[in-house]
């Protein structure tokens, strides 16, 4: 695996699990509607550089990533932690506002 590469999928990861800390903060939040809005915008900026990066590795390697499949492998699971806890934090709010 080349560095760039490397350097991608460390990111990738670094802003899935950022925003799904943003999304774990907001459940924490529901009760309060400004603080909770503020925490899921965040963790949507993160998870949308975390998805902007997976879907330029899967451009720029078509037929799969070989080399560091591990890597990514734990990029793509922390992406989808962080939209399981935004969909959760949702509820969560919803729950809250009813």
């Amino acid at each position: 695996m080349n560095s760039r590469t490397e350097l991608q999928i460390t990111q990738m990861i670094g802003y899935a699990g950022s925003a799904r800390s943003h999304y774990i903060k907001a459940i924490d939040a529901a009760a309060d509607p400004e603080e909770f809005e503020k925490l899921i915008q965040n963790g949507d900026s993160c998870f949308d550089q975390a998805h902007r990066i997976h879907f330029n590795l899967l451009q720029e390697n078509p037929d799969g990533i070989a080399e560091g499949m591990l890597l990514m492998i734990h990029a793509e699971d922390q992406m989808s932690a962080a939209e399981t806890f935004r969909i959760l934090a949702r509820k969560f709010r919803d729950i809250q506002q009813n």
